[in-house]
C-alpha cells in the first residue's frame, strides 16, 4: 500500500508543476531547519537545490549546479554572492586534504607488503557518532558519483572518481568506491591499486577480501590466500572470505584445511550451498563414501533446485557401480539446468564407465560446446579420444584447449606422448620439456623424458632423469615406481659403462 501511494504521488508531481515547487521548497526548508543554520533557504527553488547539496557536504556538485544557474542568469546578485560562500567552503576542504596528502607523502609506500596488524586510525579516538557523521559527509561529497552510477553512467563515474582521488589521495571512500567499479568491470589491476590505496588509509576485513578477489582473478593465488586469510582473521564470520579459502585449498587437494574453512563459512551462513557442496566434495575425495553420500543427500533435500547436488550423488553412484541410479540423478540435474556443461560432462563419465566411448565423446563435445572454458570437459574428451586411438583428433582438441589454457602442463604431456607414438621425437621432447617447465615435480613427465632419451641412446641424460624421478618416488613412498626405476637405473649404468669402455 505504501508503494502504491508513492506511485500515485509520483504521477501527481509530473502533472502539477506548481505543486512540485511547493513540495521541493518544503523538503529543503525542513532539511535546513534540521541542519546547518547558516544556510537560509529562499523562495528560489533552484538555489535551494544548490544549498541542499552544499548542506549535504557535496560542495563540488553544489558548485556545478550553481554554475548552470549563473550561465542562465549571469547578472543575478544572489547567485554571485552564494558562489563566494561555496568557494570559501571548498577551500576549507582543499586545505584539509592537502595536509593529509603531505602526511601521506612522508610515509613509505606499502603497496606490496603483507598486511600487518591493524594500526590505530585517525578516527579511532573519536566518538562513534562523530565517525558516523564523517561517513555521511563523505557519502554526501560523493553524491554526484552515486547519481551517475544509479543512471548507469559508470564510465563517467569512474572518470569523476579518478579526478577526486588524484586531488585527494587519502579519501578512503572514493578509493574504495573506485575499486568497486573497477572490480565490477573486471579491470582487476586498477581495482587492486584502488583497494590498496584505501587499505593504506584504513585496515578493513572487506577491503582485504576484495583484494583477494583481484589477486585470484589475476591468478596470483598465494597473495589471494594472504588477503582472504587476513579478512577471515579480522572477521571470522566473513562467509565469502572463508568460502574462497576453502575452494583454493580444495583445488590444491588439501582437503583437511579446506573442510575447516567450509565449517567457518557454514557457521556464518548455514544456507551457503556452495560451502555444503565443497564440503561434500572434500569428504568424497578423502574416500569416505558413506559420509559423502549423506552430505549430498542433505544438499538435494534442503536445496532441491541445486543441480550440483544431484551430480555429486551421480558421481558416487557411478563409483558404486550403480549406472541406472546414476543416470536418474544426472537427468534430474539436466531437468534443473538443461544447458549446463557439467551435466553433459557427467553423462560422458557415465558412458565411459560403461565402455560406451562413442556416447562419451558426444557428451564431452557437448560439454565443451556449452562451456569452452571447462578444462575438465576438455581433458575428459582428450583422454577418451586417446583411449579410442583417435590420436589426430586428440591432438586437435589439445591445440584447441591450449588456446584457452596455455599454461596447462597436462596438455603438453599428452601431446608429447602422442607425438612419441607418431615417432616424432623432436616434437615429443619439445612438448614434454614444456610440461616439465610448468610442473617440474610430476613424476610421469620426468619418466616420459627419461624414456625418450633412452630411446634415442642419450643414456647419461636418461640416467639423470631416472634418478630425479627416483628421488620424488622415494620422497612420496610410491612403491609403484621405486622398483621399476631402480631396474632402469641399474640397466642404464651398465650401458654407460659399456659405452665408456668402447671408447
Amino acid at each position: 500500500m505504501q508503494n502504491e501511494n508513492k506511485t500515485r504521488n509520483g504521477k501527481t508531481t509530473l502533472k502539477i508543476l506548481s505543486a512540485a515547487a511547493v513540495l521541493v521548497f518544503t523538503v529543503f526548508a525542513l532539511s535546513a531547519h534540521c541542519g546547518a543554520e547558516d544556510i537560509v533557504l529562499t523562495d528560489n527553488v533552484f538555489l535551494n537545490l544548490v544549498k541542499y547539496y552544499a548542506q549535504s557536504g557535496d560542495i563540488e556538485r553544489a558548485m556545478l549546479e550553481l554554475k548552470k544557474l549563473r550561465q542562465l542568469s549571469p547578472d543575478n546578485a544572489e547567485y554571485k554572492k552564494f558562489e563566494e560562500v561555496l568557494r570559501t567552503e571548498n577551500e576549507k576542504w582543499s586545505r584539509t586534504f592537502s595536509e593529509d596528502r603531505r602526511e601521506a607523502q612522508d610515509k613509505p609506500p606499502a603497496f606490496n607488503s603483507a598486511p600487518s596488524a591493524k594500526a590505530p586510525e585517525p578516527e579511532d579516538d573519536l566518538p562513534k557518532e562523530v565517525v558516523e557523521k564523517n561517513a555521511l559527509v563523505a557519502r554526501g561529497r560523493l553524491r554526484y558519483v552515486y547519481e551517475l552510477i544509479a543512471r548507469g553512467e559508470q564510465v563517467q563515474a569512474v572518470s569523476k572518481l579518478r579526478e577526486i582521488v588524484e586531488s585527494e589521495p587519502r579519501f578512503y571512500e572514493a578509493n574504495n568506491l573506485l575499486g568497486d567499479l573497477y572490480l565490477g568491470r573486471k579491470n582487476y589491476e586498477d581495482a587492486l591499486a584502488a583497494f590498496q590505496r584505501a587499505l593504506n588509509i584504513r585496515q578493513d576485513a572487506e577491503l582485504n577480501y576484495k583484494l583477494g578477489l583481484c589477486y585470484k582473478a589475476l591468478n596470483n593465488i598465494d597473495n589471494a590466500i594472504i588477503r582472504f586469510d587476513t579478512a577471515a582473521r579480522m572477521n571470522p564470520a566473513h562467509e565469502m572470505a572463508n568460502l574462497n579459502l576453502a575452494n583454493i585449498w580444495r583445488f590444491r587437494k588439501n582437503f583437511k584445511l579446506a573442510k575447516g574453512y567450509y565449517e567457518q563459512a557454514l557457521k556464518a551462513n548455514r544456507k551457503l550451498v556452495e560451502a555444503h557442496l565443497g564440503m561434500a566434495d572434500c569428504i568424497f575425495n578423502e574416500g569416505n563414501i558413506d559420509e559423502a553420500t549423506r552430505a549430498y543427500a542433505f544438499i538435494v533435500t534442503n536445496f532441491p533446485a541445486e543441480y550440483s547436488g544431484y551430480l555429486g550423488l551421480a558421481r558416487i553412484l557411478i563409483h558404486n557401480g550403480q549406472p541406472k541410479e546414476a543416470r536418474v540423478a544426472i537427468l534430474k540435474a539436466r531437468e534443473i539446468a538443461p544447458q549446463n556443461s557439467q551435466v553433459y560432462e557427467m553423462l560422458g563419465i557415465l558412458a565411459h564407465s560403461q565402455k560406451d566411448n562413442k556416447t562419451a565423446v558426444e557428451s564431452f563435445k557437448r560439454a565443451v560446446m556449452l562451456d569452452s572454458g571447462s578444462i575438465t570437459a576438455y581433458q575428459s574428451l582428450i583422454n577418451v579420444l586417446i583411449d579410442e586411438k583417435k590420436f589426430e583428433e586428440a591432438l586437435t582438441q589439445i591445440k584447441n584447449c591450449l588456446v584457452k589454457f596455455p599454461a596447462n602442463p597436462r596438455l603438453y604431456y599428452l601431446a608429447g606422448i602422442i607425438y612419441s607414438g607418431f615417432k616424432n621425437d623432436a616434437l615429443a621432447l619439445k612438448n614434454l620439456l614444456e610440461s616439465y617447465k610448468l610442473d617440474s615435480g610430476n613424476i610421469e613427465v620426468i619418466l616420459a623424458i627419461a624414456i625418450l632419451h633412452e630411446k634415442n641412446f642419450k643414456y647419461k641424460d636418461s640416467l639423470e632423469k631416472y634418478r630425479e624421478a627416483l628421488l620424488i618416488a622415494e620422497e612420496n613412498k610410491d612403491m609403484r615406481y621405486i622398483n621399476n626405476i631402480h631396474e632402469r637405473i641399474d640397466s642404464l649404468e651398465k650401458q654407460v659403462e659399456k659405452y665408456a669402455e668402447g671408447k
